[in-house]
């Protein structure tokens, strides 16, 4: 639904403009200051502090589209910022830092709100201009919720123990209006030697007759998300889906069953009562079964609003929504990153930089066919091989709210 801030933030919240044009104050960079590679970088941000709480948007410059004070809604001090595409292909703002900046070893996370679909990037760039591309898949239709970003793109060898420029961004398109709310820029460390879940999406069979082998061959453990009213009660009825005694067998093998809801379903386009009765009815199903998994929840389809936040949060320990992977220990519970549906090549991207940054990455797969299954067993053997040489390791739900909650 549309919040009230939305419609009327100009007349009851934006206090100040700034579109297309520099503005600083005595926190931020100075001309007097001649550039100097060799400046010594000053320490970053205390893990997971505010580094920047929007309060002064003159520190940051506009590029496109326009960037507005909100005082209405905030997470971080007394007011949050709009970026508006305001016509534009996108939104940009940049903040040029003063001296550098030692990130290293951080992922940079907001609290944020989109009215849209969309996928803002956070890029960090070091004294070289080389760069690191950080994205984040909002739900839309929220109020601000923190998030994780994950990488997504890098250019160079950066160095982001010298980071001297971060920039905000959001692209719309032509023809399309925008607008994303932003607070509480922080940054917050990950894992030095990644994890990698492996996650599947409404407890299909073949992830036991296919899937399970293939990890098996590895003592790899998998989480299978399922949706309780379509699973077999026994393996010899029909349908498509698990089967009771096949999800015991996987547990033995420390897999973990975990909570799709009852069904299949989207999510932000149900009433309270309608969401409440399938995310509440899956965890009974899976608690009256013995399945400890029930406190893990998928949300189908990767959609939530703020109705289901609440849900899940009251029932689940953590939650996995569509996103980026190579994220930081988990900032918010209930919007811990998946990476859905990889192709094979996206997969060991995301296994390769694991392994070089750290993080945590989680890969889910929804239902593979022979083509997929076969592009699986390869990812999986891509991950051993690098998991074999200790620069990442597999990962559980369980292992992931215990060790890298933030």
């Amino acid at each position: 639904m549309t919040r009230m801030r939305r419609r009327s933030y100009l007349a009851a919240a934006a206090i100040g403009t700034l579109a297309g044009c520099l503005a600083t104050d005595g926190n931020d960079q100075s001309d007097e200051d001649d550039e100097d590679d060799a400046e010594e970088p000053v320490a970053g941000p205390d893990d997971g502090e505010t580094f920047d709480d929007f309060e002064r948007l003159g520190n940051w410059s506009v590029a496109a589209g326009s960037l507005h004070q909100v005082t209405e809604d905030a997470v971080a001090g007394s007011q949050s910022a709009l970026l508006r595409s305001d016509g534009a292909d996108r939104v940009r703002i940049v903040r040029e830092l003063s001296s550098p900046v030692d990130l290293s070893g951080r992922w940079p996370g907001l609290a944020l709100a989109t009215d849209a679909p969309t996928s803002p990037t956070i890029r960090l760039i070091d004294a070289d201009g080389d760069w690191i591309d950080f994205r984040h898949r909002p739900g839309a239709n929220t109020e601000l919720v923190r998030a994780n970003f994950g990488i997504d793109g890098v250019e160079g060898e950066p160095d982001l123990g010298r980071t001297t420029e971060i920039v905000l961004e959001q692209w719309v398109g032509e023809e399309a209006e925008t607008q994303l709310w932003i607070d509480d820029l922080q940054f917050l460390s990950g894992p030095s030697t990644g994890r990698v879940m492996i996650g599947f999406d409404g407890g299909f069979e073949g992830e036991y007759t296919v899937g399970f082998p293939i990890l098996e061959e590895w003592g790899y453990p998998a989480t299978t998300f399922v949706n309780t009213e379509t699973l077999r009660e026994e393996p010899h009825h029909e349908g498509n889906r698990l089967a009771v005694p096949q999800m015991e067998e996987l547990v033995e093998a420390d897999w973990t069953v975990a909570s799709r809801g009852a069904l299949e379903a989207e999510y932000p386009t149900l009433s309270e009562e309608e969401q409440a009765a399938l995310i509440e009815e899956a965890v009974d199903w899976l608690e009256s079964r013995g399945f400890e998994g029930a406190a893990y929840f998928s949300y189908p389809r990767g959609g939530y609003d703020d109705t289901t936040l609440e849900l899940v949060g009251s029932s689940h320990e953590l939650g996995f929504a569509s996103g980026y992977p190579v994220t930081a220990r988990i900032a918010n519970p209930l919007l811990c990153s998946k990476l859905v549906e990889p192709d094979v090549e996206t997969a060991k991207t995301a296994i390769d930089r694991t392994a070089e940054f750290g993080g945590i990455t989680a890969l889910f797969y929804r239902r593979p066919g022979p083509a997929a299954w076969e592009d699986f067993e390869e990812t999986i053997a891509h991950l051993a091989s690098l998991e074999t040489e200790n620069r990442l390791a597999v990962a559980t739900p369980r292992q992931l709210e215990t060790t890298h909650l933030h």
